[in-house]
């Protein structure tokens, strides 16, 4: 059996759902995903800056990740 990379799946399973729900329920779409992956015991935030909607969701979860990118962003 081959290993999945959770990765590549995530964000093909994102994209590809995306058509079906409406774009305001993007964030939120995608924020229960990444609870689940958390809960599961992945790290969700390597995801951060791959993907607007991502980071949307992911700054929603874990706050600091906004400021700490913002902060490098500058130097």
């Amino acid at each position: 059996m081959a290993k999945v990379d959770l990765e590549d799946l995530f964000f093909d399973f994102l994209e590809a759902t995306k058509e079906f729900v409406p774009d305001a329920d993007h964030i939120q779409m995608c924020l229960g995903i990444l609870r689940c992956l958390e809960d599961q015991g992945y790290n969700v935030k390597k995801f951060y800056g791959q993907d607007e909607v991502v980071d949307e969701a992911l700054i929603e979860m874990y706050p600091e990740l906004d400021e700490f990118y913002e902060e490098d962003d500058f130097e």
